[in-house]
């Protein structure tokens, strides 16, 4: 996967992951093709193949792409429950894509990604003295429960809102949601 910063890369890259996301609302995962992928996005197949291995790993940038949104928004001294909050907007910002996701059955792609990010989010928290107080297993726990959590919500035709969403979490008061503890 392309990680520098040339504009010219950077635009390409981004083209495929829209393209990507567009085709997937018009057709299930399994049924694109990389020729299908790279012309809709007006990219060439050897750009692609330079920028990126895979169709799967253009997925996992897509998803990718959501969790670093959220990863900026993150500081130490945000509670939990603003982070909550985050995590709740941005799911639902990228509806289309998680909407994509659960009717191709690609969820469990998400939530690898999202286990991934942990390592980035968690540096956030870490503890001055360097004991992280076991967070990357709260993380690790935070992160399946949230993730299917999310995706039950998405998937339930008559959905609370995103705000009753935070308010529930919120009153679960779980131990495992103070991450600075």
């Amino acid at each position: 996967m392309y990680d520098g910063n040339n504009p010219k890369a950077l635009l390409s890259m981004n083209l495929l992951i829209d393209g990507l996301i567009d085709l997937m609302n018009e057709r299930p995962y399994e049924k694109i093709s990389i020729k299908d992928i790279c012309e809709y996005s007006g990219v060439s197949r050897q750009t692609f193949y330079n920028l990126i291995e895979t169709k799967e790993a253009l997925l996992r940038s897509c998803i990718r792409n959501v969790f670093d949104e959220i990863i900026k928004k993150q500081t130490y001294e945000m509670d939990a429950n603003m982070s909550i909050l985050i995590f709740v907007q941005a799911f639902y910002e990228n509806q289309k894509l998680v909407d994509c996701l659960i009717r191709d059955h690609q969820e469990m792609i998400f939530v690898q990604v999202f286990i991934a990010s942990i390592r980035d989010l968690t540096a956030l928290f870490e503890h001055k003295d360097n004991q992280t107080s076991y967070i990357y297993y709260k993380m690790a726990y935070y992160a399946g429960g949230l993730s299917q959590l999310l995706f039950w919500w998405m998937k339930d035709p008559k959905r609370v809102s995103s705000e009753v969403l935070v308010e529930i979490l919120k009153g679960l008061d779980l131990p495992y949601f103070d991450l600075t503890e």
